[in-house]
């Protein structure tokens, strides 16, 4: 009962002003698994370039239920896109750096890079709902995201482009107050965005031309 009337209060005082915000924080994603066919590394230099489109992973998510509709979840991604990218980037490739803009051909020759990768964040749709309860509530949130990347050489020849999204869900409790939903969605957007840089990463490091591109020519004996 005493958790009910906190959650009634809470709604009403909400309801005078534009709503009350949880902010959903979301950890940099690391030590991912690799499921790989080779045992190195792709070998090179590489810049890395990550488009994190502020504009498009800053949301301020909605419960899509009545039940803590007057709350709103915000959640800004594109720093910890980078840096998760970044992390995974670097499980994969000898050698990366990073860069906010891509490269010319007199600089990858400069700095001996053998190229570059750009990766761009295509979707991201975080959802909330709460499902309430005799004695306490619940929650259940979800999240789909999406990016595209490229591999190009030096030369700015396309080596490899593709893109990998992933979805998945949290549920847990919708707590006093209706703060369980920032829990809830910040697991549920690690969860996806995990799965995504595993498909990325495994999609590069198996990549036959990338191989075949970047791996050193064997030494004739002579």
């Amino acid at each position: 009962m005493r958790k009910l009337i906190v959650a009634l209060a809470v709604v009403v005082m909400c309801g005078g002003m534009t709503g009350c915000g949880y902010k959903t924080t979301v950890n940099t994603v690391s030590g991912i698994n690799v499921y790989s066919s080779y045992e190195e590394k792709i070998p090179g230099r590489f810049a890395l370039v990550v488009d994190s489109q502020p504009e498009l992973l800053t949301k301020k998510v909605k419960a899509s239920s009545f039940t803590c509709s007057a709350h709103n979840f915000p959640v800004a991604l594109s720093n910890t896109f980078e840096s998760s990218i970044y992390e995974a980037t670097k499980s994969i490739f000898e050698e990366v750096a990073t860069r906010v803009t891509i490269p010319s051909k007199e600089e990858m020759s400069k700095d001996e890079l053998s190229g570059y990768i750009l990766v761009k964040a295509t979707h991201f749709e975080p959802k909330v709902t709460f499902i309430p309860g005799f004695f306490s509530g619940n929650v259940s949130t979800s999240a789909d995201i999406g990016f595209e990347f490229s591999v190009r050489d030096r030369e700015n020849k396309l080596i490899l482009s593709s893109a990998v999204s992933a979805s998945r869900s949290s549920d847990g409790e919708a707590g006093g107050a209706c703060e369980g939903g920032a829990t809830s969605l910040s697991e549920a957007i690690s969860k996806a965005f995990r799965e995504a840089l595993e498909r990325y990463a495994e999609r590069v490091s198996n990549s036959t031309k990338l191989r075949e591109a970047f791996d050193p020519p064997p030494v004739e004996a002579s």
